[in-house]
């Protein structure tokens, strides 16, 4: 698999989280997997890993491909929209929206 496809099943794991309900465990597994995109984007982390770092904090279900279709800046928005309905303006939460920004960019 190469690295644009595992952009996207990573962005689209992160869209789960966004849905999820709002918990102090919950906060504690974004700052944790906003620590893992941070070395993402830096490259000290492969995709694959960061996937699969991804889908073990959030207890997401097994890996789903993406439609290619999906556009990352409307994940990101969608990300973005969870934190604000949980009312999460904590740093954390900008920056894990500020790097799906980013990574809806590659």
């Amino acid at each position: 698999m190469n690295e644009r496809r595992y952009t996207q099943v990573v962005l689209r794991e992160l869209k789960r989280l966004g849905e999820l309900a709002s918990s102090r465990e919950q906060d504690s597994r974004l700052k944790e997997i906003s620590t893992k995109l941070n070395r993402w984007k830096k490259g000290s982390m492969s995709s694959a890993a960061a996937l699969t770092e991804i889908q073990r904090l959030s207890g997401a279900s097994p890996l789903v491909w993406v439609d290619k279709a999906d556009p990352g800046i409307h994940v990101a928005h969608a990300v973005a929209s969870g934190f604000l309905k949980k009312k999460d303006f904590s740093e954390s939460a900008w920056k894990a929206v500020e790097i799906l920004i980013t990574l809806s960019e590659i």
